[in-house]
C-alpha cells in the first residue's frame, strides 16, 4: 500500500515539475490563441490538463510539397493520401520544442536532452500511477487497522496458560505475538498516512491543471500516459535544422537569449504591450502556471549625452 501511494505521489511531482510539460503547455497555448485570433476563444492564459493538450493530435494540416516522396505530378495524385497523412499540430508544437532545445544546446555547447526519452519517461510513471487506486487502498487500510486493533485486544484477554503463574515459554510467545500485531498495526498507521498523503497531492495537482470535476486518478492518469505517448511519438517524427538556420547556431559563439536558454515564458509574456512600457512596469500573474515578468526601459549612453550637444550647440 505504501509502495501504491508512493508512485501515485511521485508521478503528481513528476508532472508539475516537469520543465517539458511547462514549455509544452505554454507553446500550445500560444498557438491556439493564435489560431482562435478574433474571437471568443482568444487571449486564454489557461488551459485544461491534459484534456485540451490531447485535441492537438486530433488537427491535421496538409503535407508539404518539399516533405512528400515523388513530388511534382504524384503529389496531384496523392492529394488526398498527403491529406491524410499530413503533420499534426501537436508534431507542430514537438518540432517547435525540439529547435529550441537545439539552440540552447548549442549555445551551452552541449548535447541536447532527449525529449522522446524525456517524455516517455513521464509515460512510465503515469502508467505506474494509473495502476492505483487511492479509494481501494484507503479502504484496505481501513481494514488492516480494525483488524489490528481487534488482534491487540484479543491477545491483552488470552488466557497465559492452566496455572495461575504462567511459563516462561507461554510469555514469550505472548510477547513476540504482541510485538507482531504491535509492528502491523504500525505499518497499517503508516500506510493510511501516506494513502492520505496521495490523495491530497493528486487533488492538487489537478487543481493545478484546471481540471473539471473531480475524476478518477485512474483515468487522469490514463490520460496523462496517453498524451506522453503521442508526445513522443510526435518527437520521434521531428527533423533537424534546416543547413542554414543548423550553421548558424554552431558558428554563433555569443550565448543566445535567455528565452532560447531558459523554458518558454507563458502566453501572457508573448504577447505585445498595447502602451509604451514605463520606466517599471510588472505584469500581472497570468494564470495557474505563476508567470510574472518585469518590464524596464534601458537608455544607452549615447541618449544620455544627446541634451547636452544640444545644449552646446
Amino acid at each position: 500500500l505504501c509502495s501504491a501511494a508512493e508512485r501515485v505521489i511521485v508521478c503528481c511531482q513528476a508532472i508539475c515539475n516537469s520543465g517539458l510539460v511547462r514549455r509544452t503547455v505554454s507553446t500550445s497555448l500560444a498557438i491556439g490563441n493564435f489560431m482562435n485570433r478574433g474571437t471568443a476563444r482568444s487571449n486564454a492564459q489557461a488551459v485544461v490538463l491534459p484534456d485540451s493538450l490531447l485535441k492537438f493530435d486530433e488537427l491535421r494540416g496538409l503535407q508539404d510539397a518539399e516533405d512528400s516522396p515523388g513530388g511534382g505530378a504524384n503529389n496531384e495524385q496523392k492529394t488526398e493520401n498527403s491529406a491524410s497523412r499530413g503533420p499534426t499540430l501537436l508534431d507542430f508544437v514537438a518540432q517547435a520544442l525540439a529547435d529550441e532545445e537545439f539552440l540552447a544546446a548549442a549555445a551551452q555547447r552541449r548535447m541536447p536532452v532527449d525529449l522522446k526519452a524525456e517524455a516517455e519517461a513521464l509515460r512510465a510513471k503515469a502508467l505506474a500511477a494509473k495502476s492505483v487506486c487511492l479509494d481501494e487502498a484507503e479502504a484496505n487500510c481501513k481494514q488492516i487497522c480494525t483488524a489490528a486493533q481487534r488482534a491487540r485486544q484479543g491477545l491483552m484477554e488470552l488466557p497465559t496458560g492452566s496455572t495461575a503463574q504462567p511459563t516462561d515459554k507461554v510469555r514469550s510467545a505472548k510477547d513476540d505475538l504482541g510485538e507482531r500485531v504491535r509492528r502491523v498495526c504500525q505499518e497499517a498507521e503508516d500506510a493510511a498516512m501516506r494513502v492520505r498523503s496521495a490523495k491530497e497531492d493528486l487533488m492538487a495537482t489537478q487543481k493545478w491543471s484546471c481540471t473539471k470535476g473531480t475524476p478518477k486518478g485512474e483515468d487522469w492518469f490514463g490520460s496523462w500516459a496517453y498524451f506522453f505517448e503521442q508526445l513522443a511519438t510526435a518527437f520521434a517524427r521531428t527533423k533537424p535544422l534546416r543547413p542554414a538556420a543548423m550553421a548558424a547556431a554552431m558558428a554563433s559563439t555569443a550565448p543566445l537569449p535567455s528565452a532560447c536558454a531558459a523554458p518558454r515564458p507563458a502566453l501572457g509574456e508573448l504577447q505585445a504591450p498595447s502602451a509604451p512600457p514605463q520606466a517599471q512596469a510588472t505584469s500581472a500573474n497570468h494564470g495557474d502556471f505563476g508567470a510574472s515578468k518585469l518590464i524596464k526601459t534601458s537608455v544607452g549612453p549615447h541618449q544620455q549625452q544627446q541634451p547636452q550637444r544640444q545644449h552646446q550647440q
